[in-house]
């Protein structure tokens, strides 16, 4: 990835890439490849509802370092804090994808059954209900 996008910075550009520049050629050439930006994935992590193994991925990078990082820094730490290390432990992920290791997500988890109860229980727990929320 890097020398891919190295040689395209140096084709396209006059003078050699400064590092920030060549940092945001190796996110582009992510976005070629089916991955999200950093960016966007740190928005994702951040953004994506409980239960975790529920949401749709962009990508399982994405879940694997919000999970290395731990779901209850992403959310409560400081973007300052958060952002650097989520970062971090993205491009890890991403490089363990692009080498050709297979990110499984968990499997989902079943939604819970509705049971149903017949028309005197359910009566009876609304009355329990009503006397417990008036007492």
């Amino acid at each position: 990835m890097l020398l891919v996008a190295a040689r395209a910075l140096i084709e396209a550009e006059p003078y050699l890439p400064t590092l920030s520049r060549m940092l945001a050629a190796c996110d582009e050439q992510l976005a070629a490849l089916g991955l999200p930006t950093p960016r966007a994935a740190y928005r994702e992590a951040c953004n994506a509802p409980s239960p975790k193994a529920a949401h749709d991925w962009s990508h399982p990078a994405v879940y694997h370092a919000g999970r290395a990082l731990g779901w209850d820094r992403l959310r409560s730490a400081p973007e300052r804090d958060s952002w650097p290390e989520f970062q971090r432990h993205y491009r890890d992920w991403c490089r363990r994808a692009l080498s050709g290791e297979i990110l499984a997500l968990p499997a989902a988890p079943a939604p819970a059954a509705a049971v149903p109860v017949d028309r005197a229980e359910g009566h009876r727990r609304l009355q329990a209900l009503r006397r417990e929320l008036e007492s």
